[in-house]
């Protein structure tokens, strides 16, 4: 296993708070829908911004 340098461990940790980030801001619209399934997609967009 290739040792770990700090500089490669920083750029490790953005990557996951980025995946993590954008996995975040997905998530509002598919709980509006779940909660309401007849919304339509510009009323969920709406209600979220």
């Amino acid at each position: 296993m290739p040792e770990k340098t700090l500089e490669n461990l920083f750029h490790d940790a953005l990557k996951d708070i980025y995946h993590a980030e954008r996995k975040i801001l997905k998530a509002p619209p598919k709980m509006a829908r779940g909660a309401n399934p007849n919304l339509k997609p510009a009323e969920i967009i709406d209600a979220w911004r």
